[in-house]
């Protein structure tokens, strides 16, 4: 959970906040980056397990998992890289819970952050 919010939400932050309120017309070289950085620490939590921190799911998955799919819009996962991450994702996709509520949310986000980066490019 410290990860999430100590490393990869903030990623995912410096990249929606500039476009919501500032001028930014989408991510950056260095923000992908540290986005893939941060995906291929994700890889690492995972190594052999299936989930991040047991053989199942825990609020750890819950918490890693709703900024991962919440960064997507912003910068894909790349399931050549992050085989592992992008395994756990599918998994984390086909569970009710993130179908009902993460996967909408994060699609209300991909909206809100598009309309935003094409406002600023005019």
């Amino acid at each position: 959970m410290f990860f999430n919010v100590g490393i990869f939400f903030i990623r995912l932050k410096v990249v929606v906040l500039p476009a919501v309120f500032g001028d930014s017309d989408g991510p950056t070289e260095k923000q992908k980056a540290d986005i893939d950085e941060a995906y291929g620490m994700v890889e690492a939590y995972l190594g052999t397990k299936k989930y991040i921190a047991a053989d199942h799911l825990t609020i750890a998955d819950i918490s890693v998992g709703a900024t991962t799919v919440a960064m997507q819009p912003l910068h894909k996962l790349d399931p050549v890289k992050f085989p592992r991450t992008a395994a756990w994702v599918s998994r984390l996709e086909e569970h009710p819970s993130f179908k009902k509520i993460l996967l909408p949310g994060a699609e209300i986000l991909r909206f809100v952050v598009n309309a935003a980066w094409e406002k600023n490019k005019k």
